[in-house]
């Protein structure tokens, strides 16, 4: 069985043309330009993570959406019934 083993003859020539102090970007963009979209990226983040967090608590805390929401619920229950039901015509009295 073969070690992968790297002289180094093939590091100096895979690294030939490569600036030490600069080093290698493919897409052209340098450091700075890097670390302000990384900045630009956790802004938004911030940004919708602070909207997520007060609708979550403003839908949770809300007593008329919280109405709504039951009202809303019992109305789809409801309608999923088959058939009415009447209580005066099967004759129970509550």
């Amino acid at each position: 069985m073969k070690s992968a083993h790297i002289t180094n003859r093939v590091v100096r020539v895979a690294a030939d043309g490569v600036s030490a102090v600069h080093g290698h970007c493919p897409d052209g963009l340098d450091e700075s330009a890097i670390d302000a979209l990384i900045a630009d990226v956790d802004q938004e983040l911030t940004a919708a993570t602070a909207v997520a967090e007060s609708r979550t608590r403003h839908a949770f805390t809300d007593p008329q959406h919280a109405h709504r929401t039951r009202r809303r619920t019992s109305r789809a229950a409801l309608r999923v019934l088959p058939f009415r039901l009447d209580t005066a015509e099967s004759g129970e009295a509550a």
